[in-house]
């Protein structure tokens, strides 16, 4: 029974090792019986081939057989035995028999065929060698050559190729075609496996053999060449278009996706043009692209095409026109509004069309728009690109999806200098949806309307080209000048067109004429003609020039780069006079200068005083003498500069003003004005202005009860509105141009009553602006009002130590001013009443103003003490708390209020009587944070700034409230906003 189940399964055994062989065999066949007469085959006879040259034999070593024969013969040709090898089995560690062997062949013939044979030599009497177990292979084609036989980045150039193989092959020789033959290796380059071929003739194919003496181990081809660059310069849902350097000559490609696969064989006409477009591609499908240089592959890139897109373009088939009702265009919706209508209007600067929704959306919150917007639909998510410019910064445009109840947005449109394309992407939308395009404000300017479906729109990822560099030559010319002006511009990197803007006044007589100029140009340079140049209006004009690319699916339109031109009166400027002292006492002994800066292009000034004689003076001062000031009448006395010009090409001067007043003895209770523009006393002076219309009156200077109305050359306008007369500045002004001005003895509270030009409810910032002094940096600000039928009363407190003029004029733009009033506190009294003082802390480029010591540039937990001192630097007052000051230069932070930190506050005590403390915020930071409480109770002082959110000032004014307190507290305690405070005043009587 026994030897029955040995046979079953030493049968079972051999089979199931004959099976494993693949190529391999036992010829022994069914054991009969178990005597036998020579020693069984080796079982597990296997072979694995590397490299196809190299093979390896396995085998399973038998009980009691050590000693094994391994034969490698030829199988084809003339046959015949390669290499025979006697083996015996190693020991293992334990010093016991291993239980498999293997032996190696390397490096063999390639293309050959192979018949190895494994015999098990017996080692017992009687016993016969074992029949041969064998296995059949062929060899393949040898490549040492690294990376299957390809060249890898970056190891070719245009005149070298870096080879490489495997480290210590057997081999001998590079046979390299064409023209360079055979180089025998050195031994240290066998060793490295590396070999640097130079002096390589650029767009020519090599082919290079690896030898062993005549044997081939290896070959590789290349073309001499850096490694191409293949830029996608634009794509679609359907195409995408390549293109290379004009010095790689591309001859095929190959394009694979989808069930897509074409190999693309370049026309002469493509090789020369270095570019090549796929059409009839599938929609949002990603394409793998291979680039070959004379069939050899130098590039490749994965390419994923866009989604199925609407476009509806502004700029060419629609017409202009005007619509009060709903319309639907090719699958647009355009939301009308009655009254101040939807159009398509022409565009001046561009020379095409675009659509104008004539002022922000109506939209309710979380709802669609209902006017002045467009709606279309789509199917699935996608990306909005508009291209579109607004006349203002800081307006948005916003997508509403009704099928998610939101609005994607904000998303900023550019200003007119920079045109270009925004993009509102619109994920998770559903099958089906209407998306809405609305804005907070007004973008009059849309010229196409695009939607992509899928995450990628057209030049959304584009990287934005660098703004060209722009010079005007000559960049100053003077009126009448017959002579063309050339602006140019250095060639912008991967730009192909330039856009430039510019707006000419040209005079015709006493006509104006705007003349725009506007062309989408290749040049790098626009030439303004002489005869043009000739007519232009004295002033500054500024061209813009924006640089675009071929498409903008890699580049974006850049930001606008600029240049000057500046167009010189042939009238000098009028002088700016200043008087020293303006006011004066009636019988003072004083000199009185009058002073201005120096006028380009004048050689001497023609300076009158009251109308008398005109004396001429080279220098830029006038003194009146003592005696003469004197004898003066209580009253106004003008001093009239007039500068003479150097070129007698040239014309001399308007006259330039200023006013010396001079007055009756007063008591010490100061000054009080009160000048109301609706009274008898302005009336001749509106009925002028009203009479000049819009252009106003330029050459205004002129004192009415002690108040000096200064046009400086700019325009003042004026009228009377429901029964109340205004004097309206024509823009924004200087203490010199469109101000107001008095002399001021004392301190006092200052009273504007004013309003924006307008009707709308924005101030756009417009601010009734007081300066004292020449203190322009120190000018105080406030808003006015909204509306010209909504006049705002702006109240300042002007401290000064002995006269002083007091100017009042608009910042941003031009308000409607209805009366100003003074009312003196009699300036610093004695005894009981204390000193009135006003304490500015400022920090420049973190720099602290001078009259600050100790305050800390840190937050620390625990409070800091740190002094400072009044404006006239006679009065100290001691501060605790744990804000700080910034010292970056590129900040101006005074008081830094830190988000996070536990009550960060700033407080001060015995400081007599305060008055008001202002604070101006950097940047509008939220003031209306800031808590300020005074008192051993703490009680809270209301802000009377700001109104609502954001304000540029936040003022406590301890005087208005009647809070007679001599210390305060400021906290914060918020955990999201750092408060970033760039000037503190403090007004306090002590």
């Amino acid at each position: 029974m026994k030897t029955i189940i040995n046979k079953f399964l030493l049968l079972v055994t051999l089979f199931a090792g004959a099976a494993s062989l693949h190529s391999c065999s036992d010829p022994d066949g069914i054991i009969e019986d178990i005597a036998y007469g020579r020693e069984f085959s080796p079982l597990n006879f296997t072979h694995t081939l590397s490299n196809n040259v190299n093979v390896t034999f396995s085998w399973t070593v038998m009980a009691g057989i050590a000693d094994y024969t391994l034969t490698l013969s030829y199988a084809d040709g003339e046959g015949g035995v390669y290499d025979q090898v006697d083996l015996i089995a190693p020991l293992d560690g334990d010093g016991n028999t291993v239980k498999t062997m293997e032996y190696s062949f390397r490096e063999l013939p390639g293309n050959r065929e192979w018949i190895a044979e494994l015999v098990a030599v017996s080692q017992r009497a009687g016993v016969a060698d074992s029949k041969p177990a064998a296995c059949a292979f062929a060899t393949g084609v040898e490549n040492l050559f690294l990376n299957d036989g390809k060249m890898g980045d970056g190891d070719v150039t245009a005149t070298t190729a870096m080879l490489r193989w495997v480290a210590g092959s057997n081999v001998t020789h590079l046979d390299v075609t064409p023209d360079v033959g055979l180089i025998k290796l050195t031994s240290a380059q066998i060793a490295a496996g590396e070999y640097e071929l130079t002096g390589l003739v650029t767009g020519t194919s090599y082919t290079v053999g690896l030898l062993r003496d005549e044997a081939v181990r290896g070959t590789i081809s290349f073309v001499a060449s850096d490694k191409i660059d293949v830029d996608v310069v634009d794509k679609g849902a359907t195409r995408i278009t390549l293109a290379w350097g004009a010095d790689r000559q591309v001859t095929s490609l190959v394009l694979t996706g989808g069930d897509d696969e074409r190999n693309v064989t370049l026309t002469d006409a493509e090789v020369a043009a270095h570019t090549y477009t796929f059409e009839g591609l599938k929609a949002r499908t990603e394409y793998s692209i291979s680039v070959y240089i004379a069939g050899v592959e130098s590039g490749s890139l994965v390419v994923t095409t866009l989604g199925q897109s609407s476009l509806w373009d502004f700029t060419t088939g629609w017409q202009p026109v005007s619509w009060e009702t709903d319309q639907t265009i090719d699958g647009l919706t355009i939301l009308a509004a009655s009254g101040k209508n939807v159009e398509i209007r022409e565009d001046a600067d561009y020379g095409c069309n675009y659509l104008d929704l004539r002022g922000k959306s109506t939209v309710k919150e979380g709802e669609a728009p209902s006017q002045r917007a467009v709606q279309f639909s789509v199917v699935g998510e996608g990306v909005i690109a508009i291209d579109c410019y607004a006349n203002g910064a800081g307006r948005n445009f916003y997508a509403h999806v009704d099928a998610l109840g939101k609005s994607f947005g904000p998303v900023e449109a550019p200003t007119a200098d920079n045109r270009g394309k925004v993009y509102i992407p619109c994920p998770g939308i559903p099958a089906s949806a209407k998306v809405s395009i609305w804005t907070d404000a007004t973008i009059n300017h849309i010229y196409s309307i695009g939607w992509y479906e899928g995450a990628e729109a057209p030049g959304q990822n584009a990287t934005p080209l660098d703004a060209p560099v722009v010079t005007a030559d000559p960049a100053s010319v003077t009126k009448g000048d017959n002579t063309g002006v050339t602006f140019s511009w250095a060639a912008v990197p991967n730009a192909a067109t330039y856009t430039y803007r510019l707006a000419l006044t040209t005079l015709n007589g006493e006509a104006e004429e705007v003349v725009r100029l506007s062309e989408t140009v290749s040049a790098t340079r626009m030439t303004v003609p002489a005869e043009t140049v000739a007519r232009l209006k004295p002033g500054t004009y500024t061209i813009s020039v924006t640089a675009a690319a071929v498409s903008d699916y890699l580049y974006k339109p850049s930001p606008a780069g600029t240049a000057a031109l500046t167009v010189a009166d042939t009238k000098l400027a009028a002088p700016a006079v200043k008087v020293t002292p303006a006011k004066v006492t009636r019988g003072d002994q004083t000199e009185v200068t009058a002073s201005w800066d120096a006028v380009d292009g004048a050689a001497s000034y023609d300076v009158s005083f009251n109308g008398g004689a005109s004396e001429n003076v080279t220098g830029t001062s006038y003194t009146i003498a003592a005696a003469t000031v004197a004898g003066l009448a209580a009253g106004e006395y003008a001093i009239s500069v007039v500068a003479n010009p150097a070129d007698a090409s040239a014309q001399a001067s308007d006259a330039g003003t200023a006013r010396l007043t001079v007055v009756e003895a007063s008591g010490p209770s100061g000054d009080n004005f009160a000048w109301d523009f609706s009274s008898s006393a302005f009336s001749d002076l509106i009925a002028r202005l009203t009479a000049a219309g819009s252009a106003g009156l330029t050459d205004l200077d002129e004192t009415i009860d002690g108040l000096r109305i200064l046009s400086g050359g700019s325009s003042f306008r004026g009228g009377t509105s429901s029964g109340v007369s205004y004097i309206q500045t024509g823009g924004k002004g200087t203490a010199s141009v469109r101000s107001f001005s008095f002399t001021a003895s004392a301190s006092g509270k200052l009273k504007v009553v004013a309003s924006n030009t307008g009707s709308g409810a924005a101030t756009d910032g417009r601010s009734v602006t007081v300066q004292i002094g020449d203190d322009a940096a120190g000018a105080q600000s406030k808003e006015a009002g909204s509306g010209s039928g909504e006049p705002t009363t702006c109240e300042f407190d002007i401290a000064v130590t002995g006269e002083t003029t007091v100017y009042v004029y608009s910042t941003i733009n031009g308000l409607r001013f209805y009366s100003i009033e003074y009312v003196s506190d009699g300036g610093s009294g004695g005894g009981d009443a204390g000193t009135d003082y006003t304490m500015t802390l400022s920090a420049t480029a973190g720099v602290l103003s001078s009259n600050i010591t100790g305050l800390p540039t840190s937050w620390a937990a625990g409070d800091s003490t740190w002094t400072a001192t009044d404006d006239t630097g006679t009065s100290a007052i001691t501060f605790t708390g744990n804000i700080y000051y910034s010292t970056s230069d590129t900040k101006n932070i005074v008081w830094y209020f830190n988000k996070g930190k536990a009550e960060t506050h700033v407080a001060a005590s015995d400081m007599g009587k305060i008055r008001k403390i202002t604070i101006n915020p950097n940047s509008a930071r939220k003031p209306e944070l800031l808590t300020c409480t005074y008192g051993t109770s703490a009680t809270v002082l209301a802000a009377t700034e700001p109104t609502g959110t954001n304000s540029s000032t936040i003022t406590f004014d301890f005087a208005a409230a009647g809070v007679d307190a001599s210390d305060f507290r400021i906290g914060f305690s918020d955990t999201s906003t750092n408060i970033e405070i760039g000037k503190v005043v403090i007004e306090y009587t002590r």
